[in-house]
């Protein structure tokens, strides 16, 4: 099984991307983009993980989340992995609030007991909203952020997170949800 935690973006944040998603495949540069039902903020990936090991994830997940406070992460812009100078994955960037950049960490120290390496770099709070196979020509990733930065993205409400199994085929991913963290969120 193949396995991360993320917090799914809301009906909202995806309409909105599934309205100029269609636009930017008709007539957008080529890469490999996200459908709206999959857009999350990754908290951890986990990789392949045997699904015996499942009841000591949930558990040290549950202990995680169990602290957590409900937060509205302001939208912040659109960017891009590295970097604007070299455009690998196009990203929609929310604000780095402290409770989930707390919650970040403890689920890194929940999980770091069990094997699973602790992120080397920063906790980046964004949706990834494409990746590109093969750079853009010039000024197009000028040209996407720009036509994208001018959408009211709406705060995205972080009220837990889940436990995907990612599923890759030809046609995409599919994300299953296999625990939500609080088990009320």
């Amino acid at each position: 099984m193949r396995l991360f935690a993320g917090l799914p973006a809301p009906p909202p944040i995806q309409a909105l991307w599934a309205d100029r998603l269609s636009r930017l495949k008709r007539s957008g540069p080529h890469a490999s983009w996200v459908v709206p039902e999959n857009l999350h903020i990754t908290l951890k990936f986990l990789g392949e993980t045997g699904a015996h090991r499942l009841e000591e994830i949930t558990a040290a997940l549950k202990e995680a989340a169990a602290p957590f406070v409900p937060v509205a992460l302001p939208f912040e812009g659109v960017g891009f992995f590295p970097h604007e100078r070299k455009p690998r994955v196009l990203i929609l960037r929310y604000h780095r609030d402290p409770a989930l950049v707390d919650l970040f960490g403890r689920v890194e120290d929940r999980l770091a007991p069990l094997g699973y390496a602790r992120e080397r770099r920063p906790f980046e709070v964004h949706l990834t909203l494409a990746r590109l196979r093969r750079p853009w020509p010039p000024g197009e990733a000028d040209r996407v952020a720009a036509d994208l930065g001018t959408i009211p993205w709406p705060p995205f409400p972080a009220a837990g997170f889940v436990l995907f199994e990612s599923i890759l085929s030809p046609a995409g991913a599919v994300y299953i949800p296999l625990g939500r963290f609080p088990e009320k969120a």
